[in-house]
């Protein structure tokens, strides 16, 4: 009782991370204990939007062909129900001055929208979305894709419906957010492992987070998977789950849920605070220290 009035003394008002779970010993205690950070998303280390990175336009070459595939896909893409993944095209479209159609458009299977322009159906999407409709890729295009995610980048297809014709291909590549090679590279140095669980596609995950520093990477099929990985993680050593609150409605500004599996506990942290992960550990290491010392006669 002493040292947690103690402690809810020393951290109130702290802008330290996770400080008022600091004021709870049990808390503190199994902070300092964390031998793995879990996340289970990609979006908690990646930006949502994309970089377009390469335009193939499959049958012409030339740069009007180019620049027409772009404006047809970056049309689609800016549709307020279209993918977020599509709006490296969007943006791409917007930095070289092509004008953007309103459109509207519908879902498709797979990751995947179709629209109609100057009375032509068009559809922008994954390989899946492509299938669904009845868009053949061909051997050279599916090799160029599987180049693509070997890069650790998406390919994305524009295709126009009526006749079935496949137009162009995107690579597609998602950022890192800013301070995330630091944070990973700090939990190194603390001897922290990190896993990123994602259902991704394996190459592509392989090739683009196992570029960040000591990161284990795991793909999970589905929810379910994900939630018995997650338990299995926990139930073997002390880690610190980190998810957003709603996957649906994600954005920088949602706080994640960071859930110590022994505990229970959960503290807020804005995405763009997850650099700050390593500062709590080493924080609580340190209050651990100071507490001994200070409360020699307790046993802690």
């Amino acid at each position: 009782m002493l040292i947690e009035r103690y402690l809810k003394k020393y951290f109130a008002g702290s802008t330290a991370p996770w400080a008022a779970v600091f004021q709870d010993l049990t808390q503190l205690k199994v902070m300092a204990s964390i031998k793995e950070v879990v996340f289970t998303s990609s979006q908690l280390l990646c930006a949502p939007e994309t970089v377009l990175t390469a335009t193939y336009p499959v049958r012409d070459q030339t740069e009007d062909s180019r620049q027409r595939a772009v404006q047809v896909a970056a049309s689609l893409a800016a549709a307020k129900t279209s993918p977020i993944l599509f709006s490296g095209i969007h943006r791409a479209a917007v930095q070289i001055g092509l004008p953007i159609r309103e459109m509207e458009v519908d879902a498709t299977g797979g990751v995947g929208v179709m629209g109609k322009l100057d009375r032509t159906w068009y559809v922008l999407g994954d390989a899946l979305s492509m299938q669904t409709e009845g868009v053949e890729l061909g051997m050279a295009t599916a090799t160029l894709a599987q180049q693509i995610e070997a890069e650790g980048k998406y390919p994305l297809f524009l295709a126009m419906q009526g006749p079935k014709r496949l137009l162009a291909v995107f690579a597609c590549e998602r950022q890192i957010l800013p301070h995330i090679d630091m944070a990973l590279e700090r939990l190194q140095q603390l001897k922290i492992a990190v896993v990123l669980l994602t259902d991704e596609s394996p190459i592509i995950a392989e090739a683009f987070y196992t570029r960040l520093p000591g990161i284990t990477v795991k793909v999970v099929g589905n929810q379910k998977e994900k939630q018995e990985k997650i338990a299995q993680i926990a139930d073997s050593t002390t880690a610190l789950i980190c998810a957003p609150h709603n996957l649906a409605e994600f954005s920088e500004y949602h706080p994640l849920i960071c859930v110590s599996r022994q505990t229970s506990s959960r503290a807020d942290l804005s995405v763009n605070q997850i650099y700050l992960i390593p500062e709590a550990f080493q924080t609580a290491h340190q209050m651990l220290q100071h507490l001994k010392r200070r409360f020699f006669w307790c046993k802690l």
